[in-house]
């Protein structure tokens, strides 16, 4: 959007990324100058700054009570992780499908693997989830009734 933007008016605007960095700081939120990642292979967007952004979702607040429900995460790949940390990641579907890695999770959490339990709406999903490394751990689908 932004490039487009340029393209049409010549100017350059102030880019941010929240979504390429994941972190568990305790901060809420990370105000993070691109120039600092700049040698760093895996971040691959062009912005001017990254936000990493911890503020804890409160699906609650914007889906009624009765359409969440509980999800208990169980696979017996996540057993070898037990106490590690893991990056779990819940798309829309239909979004998943058609956008990829491209997608923005509804729900994602850096989080020590220990049969957790996520609060959830209704729907269908594309759980991912993966290592510290960034390596696949699991990708399937869930449907939350």
């Amino acid at each position: 959007m932004a490039e487009y933007f340029q393209n049409l008016t010549g100017i350059n605007p102030l880019t941010i990324d929240q979504v390429e960095l994941v972190s568990n700081s305790l901060n809420e939120i990370t105000f993070i100058n691109s120039s600092l990642l700049k040698d760093i292979k895996k971040v691959t967007s062009n912005v001017d700054f990254f936000i990493v952004n911890n503020i804890s979702p409160q699906l609650e607040k914007v889906y009624n009570k009765e359409n969440l429900k509980q999800f208990n995460l169980k696979d017996i790949k996540l057993e070898k992780y037990k106490n590690q940390e893991i990056l779990v990641s819940f798309y829309f579907k239909e979004e998943y499908l058609k956008y990829r890695s491209s997608s923005i999770p509804i729900l994602y959490k850096i989080l020590k693997f220990n049969n957790n339990k996520f609060q959830l709406p209704i729907g269908l999903y594309q759980l991912v989830i993966t290592d510290n490394n960034n390596n696949l751990i699991i990708s399937k689908q869930i449907n939350i009734e």
